[in-house]
């Protein structure tokens, strides 16, 4: 099975070969930010780090990475050495400004479950991975 199982215990698991950085994260930054079905995410206060959990983490954060667009933050693609496991670095987004907009543009309904949030004043999409 790619994908490793989350644990009850509170505990945030990533696809094998990725721990060690995981726990750098932690070490660094404190507990994950969140958390989805194909990764965990780490906030650094300016940018979040989203490292997968399974393969299909792998290809979200590889397509979020490569993607350039004007309704999309600045990335970053980081492979970890002596891996094929893509990490992805972005801009972090204010979510909760976004329930003041009193009217988002059409492009959001194509967001999985219209994750976007605001960045100087532009409203942009902050998980449009395909898995």
């Amino acid at each position: 099975m790619d994908c490793l199982k989350f644990e009850n215990s509170g505990v945030y698991t990533v696809i094998e070969g990725a721990e060690d950085f995981a726990q750098r994260l932690t070490d660094k930054y404190g507990k994950p930010f969140c958390s989805g079905r194909n990764r965990v995410v780490w906030s650094t206060g300016k940018h979040v780090i989203k490292v997968p959990r399974c393969w299909d983490g792998v290809a979200d954060n590889d397509w979020e990475a490569s993607v350039s667009c004007d309704i999309y933050p600045r990335t970053r693609y980081l492979l970890i050495p002596g891996t094929e496991i893509v990490i992805c670095m972005m801009q972090k987004l204010n979510t909760h400004a976004i329930r003041y907009v009193r009217e988002l543009p059409s492009w959001v309904n194509s967001v999985d479950c219209g994750q976007v949030g605001m960045l100087k004043g532009r409203i942009l999409a902050f998980d449009y991975g395909y898995r």
